[in-house]
């Protein structure tokens, strides 16, 4: 469900990457952010992938949205 992404917790904060590679292929991390929350940084990668996309109406990037935070949903509140 992260790929290209990574989470990384360091014990105060969350740090969210992506992994990406030049158009000669060299790999390279490209940090978004930093998240006091698990919610936050998942929130901010249904963000990033919804922008990749062509332009949207508000119907369909709240439909997109709510398909994108479903695939989160039983990782974040499934116990």
């Amino acid at each position: 469900v992260l790929t290209p992404y990574e989470v990384s917790f360091d014990g105060i904060q969350y740090t969210l990457v992506e992994n990406r590679s030049t158009e000669k292929g060299k790999s390279y991390q490209e940090t978004h952010g930093y998240f006091t929350d698990l919610v936050f940084a998942v929130k901010k990668i249904c963000q990033l992938e919804i922008a990749k996309k062509d332009s949207l109406t508000l119907k369909e990037f709240i439909e997109e949205w709510k398909t994108m935070m479903s695939k989160f949903k039983p990782l974040l509140y499934e116990n």
